[in-house]
């Protein structure tokens, strides 16, 4: 599957160097109007067109912050999409000399941070929503994710799990669960991240915390785990049973 014949095919889309741009940049990580108008070299008002039109002719998912209304996320829906545009058109020079051990070598750290790692965080917000009511003992209404603040290390801290519940009356939803979702091994370092964040985030402070790894997790954090209730460990077993 060839992603400028995709494009080809869609009406209204007759840019497609531009949009071919676009979707590199989304698959390389700029998931944010702002990003992308950095990425681009173009202003973000320019950039709304051709990210709407995407969307809508489903190369494109957007995900509106679950915590900051109004600061949408966008993410390739196809994940053999994202692979050509990560791995194949990198290095088209290479498989089409027929060095694609070569070029699929070379492409290995890309697959796995934003091939693979994208692909894993969807699946474990899915489950997490999924299995809301076993897992933490509430329903789940909405699992998406938030950016916050943290003004006294002048940072940001992406957070890849943000489980809603259905809150009550005309209050808003209330945060049920915060997590990391990684291809690696989680310890306590990680733990200790998402307890701080926890603090800093208005309404979770009675959150659950939610690690999701396919690795598996260091024997520190899984002693931890084990004599705490707020804290539930998900592997990717379980990810793929539910």
């Amino acid at each position: 599957m060839q992603d400028e014949w995709l494009l080809g095919e869609q009406r209204g889309l007759e840019n497609r160097a531009l949009y071919l741009s676009v979707l590199a940049a989304v698959a390389g990580g700029s998931s944010t109007q702002s990003a992308l108008s950095n990425e681009l070299g173009r202003s973000q008002q320019s950039v709304l067109h051709p990210l709407d039109a995407l969307v809508r002719s489903g190369f494109l998912d957007k995900y509106d912050d679950v915590v900051r209304q109004r600061r949408p996320v966008y993410r390739i829906a196809d994940p053999i999409v994202r692979f050509h545009q990560v791995v194949r058109h990198p290095r088209v020079a290479l498989f089409e000399d027929r060095r694609g051990a070569e070029a699929w070598e070379d492409s290995q750290s890309n697959f796995k941070s934003l091939v693979l790692g994208p692909h894993f965080e969807q699946l474990a917000r899915e489950y997490v929503r999924r299995a809301g009511q076993t897992l933490i003992g509430a329903p789940i209404v909405t699992v998406g994710t938030t950016v916050i603040n943290d003004k006294d290390n002048r940072s940001t801290h992406e957070l890849d799990i943000v489980a809603l519940g259905p809150g009550t009356g005309t209050h808003r939803r209330t945060i049920e669960a915060i997590g990391e979702a990684k291809l690696r091994e989680l310890d306590v370092g990680d733990l200790s991240r998402l307890e701080r964040i926890r603090t800093m985030l208005t309404g979770a402070e009675h959150a659950r915390i939610v690690l999701v790894s396919a690795s598996g997790f260091a024997r520190g954090l899984v002693v931890d785990a084990a004599n705490r209730i707020d804290v539930h460990l998900v592997d990717i077993e379980d990810v793929y049973a539910n």
